[in-house]
């Protein structure tokens, strides 16, 4: 259960070093017109406002200060999840945050169904700390919650693959207000072809 959910664009992702993304400002902008009047969700600038690349731990710490009775949750793709090792912070973040896995049904990086599986996607240090609760679980020694699994029954696509294959088709039709009112922007490269693929043009 989530009480609150807090959308975070990141200023820089240290992951996808790409000159061609959207500037953070217009990203913060689309997002805000998408979630607009959707109860309990919020979109929060402090990355944006911050600084050089975007960690999650130093994301963490700030909503931690500012909400000290909040259980925190970080929520991810399964194909993020496979590579949190690698994360900055990764085993601090455990330490102040659930992780929430999005798993999506289909794709090369499916996530293995037995959780016991899932250990070897956490820093070496946690191994020893945690245990399988099938089906969709991995919990401290202490009881803790620390991994949740939510499989999803939409379309079975991520945001890397719609930019690796110019899948442009998933984009939801009420996206498209948000590109046009954007697209304008002449810092704004979008992918070849976007602009008239979303608007069901040739």
């Amino acid at each position: 259960m989530i009480d609150h959910l807090c959308v975070i664009p990141a200023n820089r992702s240290p992951f996808k070093d790409d000159p061609g993304f959207l500037p953070a400002g217009v990203r913060l902008a689309m997002i805000r017109q998408a979630v607009d009047g959707m109860a309990r969700v919020s979109v929060l600038d402090l990355e944006i406002r911050r600084p050089g690349p975007s960690y999650s731990l130093d994301t963490l710490l700030v909503l931690a200060s500012t909400y000290p009775a909040a259980r925190l949750k970080l929520i991810m793709g399964h194909d993020a999840f496979q590579g949190f090792p690698g994360w900055f912070g990764a085993s601090a973040i455990l330490e102040r945050a659930d992780l929430i896995v999005i798993h999506r049904q289909s794709g090369s990086h499916a996530l293995p169904g037995d959780p016991s599986a899932w250990i070897r996607y956490l820093p070496p240090e946690w191994g020893g700390r945690v245990k399988p609760h099938p089906p969709d679980r991995l919990i401290t020694t202490e009881g803790r919650v620390l991994v949740e699994r939510i499989v999803l029954s939409t379309t079975s696509i991520s945001s890397t693959q719609i930019r690796e294959r110019h899948r442009w088709e998933y984009i939801p039709v009420a996206a498209r207000a948000i590109f046009d009112s954007y697209r304008v922007h002449a810092d704004c490269r979008l992918p070849h072809g976007v602009n008239h693929r979303i608007n069901g043009q040739p």
